[in-house]
């Protein structure tokens, strides 16, 4: 699964979508195995148990990124992308 970002302990992740299904998500993972799967609008689209600061971040990172997520979700070509500061 190709990271896409690192930031705040997260790593943002996006699997290939032969291996995926819609709605369009990002799979993230903090430090210490937690994990949460967000769409694109930063809907978060399962339990999870992510802090809440971490989820709130994760969807913060998601709101700056959306147009690039949907675009490596289309186009299947993963790039790195920003960090959140």
């Amino acid at each position: 699964m190709p990271v896409i970002s690192r930031f705040h302990g997260l790593t943002v992740m996006m699997y290939q979508r032969g291996k995926e299904h819609n709605p369009p998500h990002v799979h993230i993972k903090d430090k210490d195995g937690h994990c949460g799967v967000f769409s694109f609008g930063g809907v978060l689209l399962c339990d999870t148990d992510l802090s809440p600061k971490e989820v709130s971040d994760a969807m913060e990172w998601i709101s700056l990124h959306s147009a690039e997520l949907n675009t490596m979700w289309d186009t299947q070509d993963f790039v790195k992308l920003a960090p959140l500061e």
